[in-house]
């Protein structure tokens, strides 16, 4: 979990109540992730040369291809 200052960002009764939640309601808690996104994260990582860096590419777009269907 992600804490900032010392601080958790979701509390316990937050927490709580998100386990409860049913798919329908994830989906609408947690939001969309998209392909920029997980290219621009991804492009400085060290070790990820051009080929594998275009075998990456062809994968996630291959996945968010699918996402979409």
């Amino acid at each position: 979990m992600k804490k900032q200052k010392d601080r958790y960002l979701i509390n316990r009764v937050m927490y709580k109540n998100i386990k409860k939640y049913d798919h329908q309601q994830m989906e609408e808690f947690v939001p969309g992730i998209e392909l920029e996104d997980v290219k621009t994260a991804l492009r400085g990582t060290k070790g990820i040369g051009p080929v594998v860096w275009q075998r990456i590419t062809e994968r996630l777009v291959d996945l968010f291809r699918k996402e979409e269907s």
